[in-house]
């Protein structure tokens, strides 16, 4: 049976234009000229996924997402909201309002119908990107630059690879310029500002893993921007294609995000299964960490998917866990110790992992590992284990 897509705008030409496209796409599709006739709509035909406009009469599109919340046969619709409102304020009252995704106009034909096929397949899957034919996105991301986000981001792509032996991708995605390369001794043969730079709908599956280096490891990285000046090119749109494909050919895709809830943050964030945001033991970063976990929660993020590193590698002058999930009242999930070496190994060019294998730093990067496996994996014991896989079961059998 074709999907079913409520279509709610007061732009008649517009709606027409969009009915016409996803009709020729196969959906079978509704209008509705107002928020009132949004609900009425929906509540009878129930469909699979509904557009909705915030500038509609009788009913602002924000209270029609809401209202839609709240109804038992749209609870968990998946609603996209299509407006010329562009400005982040906007984005983040949509995604408060009970909005899965949020589209600014113009937009070009393609990205619209990526996004509306995305949001059907995770409705389809049950809302989870976590499938037996799917690999697991885990976003490191903080707002706080220099927080060890990029070094986090590529020792833990290190300890999946070494624990479970399988497919990791590592994408960069740190605007305006990429890390994980350097960190990896890893200068790539291409970056992602030529990628950013096709059109979506000439970006093909090959093109993408043409621009993916091995480390030694095993580890696949696709490396981040190099100029400043390109960092504009690299869209939401373009995050999407690159993610669907990785998460298609790799058990696990490891997403180093910038400092900044961009429309591009927000895609990343709302795709990937676990968040772990690293929290240097400073009151700059609480002072930045407290409005971060605030906005998630506002994304509606689940809180336990949100999981809390305090990064003291670094530095061993700064509060302790005990102090910090005081103030920003919220538990601290893992500490990483300090380590001298680890500002060594990044100069070098080479993951602590690699670097210094007896660091106190390692076992806490083992467990996050374990802790954040696919249940395909760590439900099950391995026909040959890992060396990685034997310690960490030692330590969870003391």
């Amino acid at each position: 049976m074709p999907e079913r897509i409520l279509i709610a705008d007061d732009d008649a030409k517009f709606s027409e234009m969009i009915s016409i496209l996803l009709t020729r796409k196969g959906y079978t599709v509704r209008l509705a000229t107002n928020g009132t006739e949004c609900l009425e709509i929906a509540d009878a035909w129930q469909p699979d996924l509904i557009l909705v406009d915030i500038m509609m009469p009788e009913m602002h599109g924000f209270d029609a997402v809401k209202k839609l919340r709240e109804m038992k046969v749209t609870a968990t619709t998946p609603i996209l909201i299509i407006t010329a409102m562009s400005r982040t304020n906007d984005k983040i009252r949509g995604f408060e309002a009970g909005a899965d995704d949020y589209i600014t106009k113009p937009f070009e034909n393609e990205e619209l119908l990526i996004r509306i096929e995305s949001r059907l397949r995770r409705a389809r899957l049950g809302g989870s990107g976590d499938s037996r034919g799917q690999g697991k996105v885990i976003a490191v991301f903080t707002l706080r630059g220099g927080a060890g986000s990029s070094t986090l981001a590529v020792n833990l792509s290190i300890a999946f690879t070494e624990l479970w032996r399988n497919e990791v991708a590592l994408l960069d995605l740190g605007l305006p310029i990429g890390a994980c390369d350097v960190m990896m001794s890893l200068p790539a043969r291409n970056n992602l500002a030529e990628i950013a730079r096709v059109q979506i709908d000439q970006i093909e599956a090959e093109d993408i893993s043409s621009y993916m280096v091995a480390h030694s490891s095993g580890v696949q990285l696709l490396g981040g921007i190099l100029n400043p000046v390109d960092a504009d090119f690299m869209t939401a749109e373009h995050a999407q294609k690159i993610i669907d494909h990785l998460r298609r050919n790799f058990a696990y895709v490891i997403i180093d995000l910038p400092h900044l809830f961009s429309e591009l943050s927000l895609y990343v964030l709302d795709q990937a299964d676990d968040i772990v945001m690293p929290v240097p033991p400073d009151v700059g970063s609480l002072r930045v960490a407290v409005p971060a976990l605030k906005t998630l929660d506002t994304l509606h993020v689940k809180r336990d998917h949100v999981h809390l590193v305090v990064n003291s590698t670094f530095s061993d002058d700064g509060y302790d866990a005990d102090r910090i999930e005081k103030v920003i009242k919220r538990e601290v999930t893992y500490t990483l110790p300090h380590d001298h070496r680890c500002a060594q190994a990044v100069n070098a060019g080479k993951p602590m992992l690699t670097f210094a294998p007896d660091s106190p730093m390692s076992p806490v990067l083992e467990d996050i590992a374990w802790d954040l496996s696919r249940p395909l994996d760590s439900d099950r014991i391995p026909d040959m284990p890992s060396e990685m896989w034997k310690r960490i079961n030692e330590r969870i059998e003391e």
